[in-house]
């Protein structure tokens, strides 16, 4: 099927150059390109492709870092009616040999044949200059129906299941981010940001090159925090899609050209969201890589950082999101279900897999669906909130738990930025690094582990933060264990690796009676559990109220009378039950 009036990005981007040749299009430190420069470099390489035989029945792989060659291949590959399978440089070529042979890729565009399979073409990505005309490697119409590119799911084991986004999704999106952000503007200066396996960059690439404006390339080494700032102001970078987890890391240095900053991947939080809203126009943004990498924006207000949950907004034009039931029934504005996606923008499927295809992918009333697995819920003004994943549910002491809710509990303490919180077996000796589980209720009761990144200058403990997050959650929704620390390990794609999450040894436990007398009087007053005998107890708001509350149950559970003096000066469980150890029980 083909629609004589559908055009593809790569034929939208090349009118736009026929309009502004002299324009910039992509920028690195080193080296910038013309909207015509690009234009000539994206027909030479479409030839090259199609003189090695792609054309709308194959798929073109690059192993290409994010830059002017990766921009290139991209446009090329869509020039010349392939589907793009875009590979990690970075990666093991055995990986990026294996990923191309499962897509049935058969031209690499690549300057390494490492990453070759056996039997596929290999095309250098700036092909040599070529004298005389060239024959047209465009198409007379696009098709929508095509496939524009495959893009590996996120995952940690095995082989990821690749999805198969088409090209009415990708123009969808184009034209979404149009009517949203409106023209950029000729000064206007988008980063590329994301890696070449994340679809981030296909966003970044779209709201560029879509406006005419100018991208420019983030170093080879994805910066973040400082080297990220300064990045950001030497490009004069006027918009930037960024993880929430590298968002947080950004220090408060003055950005004069940042218009525009989208949060996305991981939970913004209200104190990451104040830190930004007066700096620039702050949105939140949500989308699962099968519906074409973002279904809703939300442009961040003052009234949003009342809550713990900032909205991720409403479905961009082309999309339509309804929060169901487990039967599929929509729910009621307010109550939470699981979020489904439909629209052009939804993907195709997964190749090669019917079976996880119909488990996710529908047809309703004629356009695509998918369910996300995310839960949800919509305000009745149209608002949509993300409440975790369907299939995050642990059961700790007893309670179905949300993993995603407390991490929402803790980026509501004041000064938390950011927050991880994973799971561990109960009676694990040795934790290591932890990671969620699915399916850690049918192992088992589990124990939360939370880590969190506090703003510059606030340096909580994690038994302070246990102990105020203990007075707005009931007691099964308190992590055993937080762990403060300075950032959050990020995958390539911008979001927590929970993998690298450290978990320390926990805190010594109580050994003896008066050890464990004195624990559970401390525990009861402050309303935490798995206080150890190390923990300074000043860090959980230690005052006089307190110091006579925790004399007079120690007098009246042990018969023993400690001195308030006595007690602020040991300061911990073990020093406290140290003294009242050495002394004889009142009898009188």
């Amino acid at each position: 099927m083909s629609d004589t009036g559908f055009a593809t990005v790569s034929d939208r981007v090349s009118a736009l150059a026929h309009r502004f040749p002299h324009r910039v299009a992509v920028a690195g430190r080193t080296e910038a390109v013309t909207y015509a420069d690009l234009d000539r470099r994206v027909d030479a390489l479409a030839a090259a492709l199609s003189e090695a035989g792609a054309d709308c029945r194959t798929v073109v792989a690059t192993v290409l870092a994010r830059g002017i060659p990766l921009v290139t291949a991209a446009l090329a590959t869509w020039r010349a009616g392939a589907t793009l399978l875009p590979l990690d440089p970075a990666g093991p070529p055995s990986w990026n040999q294996s990923m191309a042979v499962d897509a049935g890729a058969t031209v690499l565009v690549s300057t390494s044949a490492l990453h070759r399979p056996p039997g596929v073409r290999l095309v250098d990505p700036a092909p040599p200059d070529r004298s005389g005309p060239q024959p047209s490697t465009r198409r007379p119409s696009g098709d929508p129906t095509g496939l524009a590119y495959l893009i590996p799911t996120a995952g940690t084991t095995g082989t990821p299941k690749l999805v198969m986004v088409g090209h009415d999704g990708v123009t969808t999106l184009m034209d979404a981010q149009r009517r949203w952000f409106g023209d950029l503007g000729e000064d206007a200066r988008v980063l590329l940001y994301s890696s070449p396996v994340a679809d981030g960059w296909i966003f970044e690439l779209l709201l560029g090159l879509g406006s005419a404006s100018r991208l420019e390339v983030a170093d080879q080494e994805t910066p973040v925090g400082p080297p990220l700032a300064r990045l950001l102001a030497d490009r004069a970078v006027t918009h930037a899609i960024l993880p929430a987890a590298v968002l947080d890391s950004l220090p408060e240095d003055d950005l004069p050209r940042l218009r525009t900053v989208l949060s996305v991947g991981s939970p913004l939080s209200p104190t990451t969201a104040r830190r930004w809203i007066d700096r620039c126009v702050l949105v939140n943004g949500y989308g699962p890589t099968e519906a074409t990498v973002a279904s809703t924006l939300h442009r961040v207000d003052r009234a949003d950082l009342d809550d713990g949950n900032v909205p991720i907004g409403r479905p961009l034009s082309g999309y339509e999101i309804v929060v169901v039931d487990p039967e599929g029934r929509p729910v009621d504005d307010g109550q939470p279900g699981e979020l489904v996606i439909l629209g052009t923008g939804v993907a195709h499927g997964y190749l090669d897999a019917p079976g996880p295809t119909a488990e996710r992918f529908s047809l309703v009333d004629g356009r695509r669906s998918y369910r996300t697995g995310d839960r949800g819920s919509r305000d009745p003004d149209g608002l949509i909130r993300l409440l975790g994943r369907l299939d995050a549910q642990v059961k700790v002491r007893g309670f179905r738990v949300e993993p995603a809710g407390v991490e929402s509990a803790l980026l509501r303490l004041p000064g938390i930025r950011s927050a991880a919180v994973s799971t561990v077996p109960l009676g694990d000796p040795d934790p290591g690094t932890v990671e969620p589980s699915a399916d850690a209720a049918a192992t088992g009761a589990v124990s939360l582990v939370a880590h969190v990144v506090p703003a510059p200058g606030y340096h909580p403990s994690g038994t302070a933060l246990r102990a105020g997050l203990a007075r707005d959650v009931p007691a099964h929704l308190v992590p055993d264990l937080i762990v403060v620390v300075d950032a959050l390990p990020l995958t390539a794609a911008g979001k927590v690796d929970r993998r690298r999450l450290d978990v320390p040894v926990p805190a010594r436990p109580p050994r003896g009676p008066t050890e464990h007398a004195v624990a559970a009087i401390v525990e009861d007053l402050i309303g935490i559990d798995g206080i150890g005998i190390d923990d300074d107890l000043t860090d959980v708001g230690w005052h006089s109220l307190l110091t006579t509350q925790v004399a007079f149950r120690i007098e009246r559970r042990l018969g023993i009378r400690l001195t308030l003096e006595e007690i602020v000066r040991a300061g911990t469980v073990g020093r406290i039950a140290a003294v009242a150890a050495d002394r004889e029980p009142d009898t009188r």
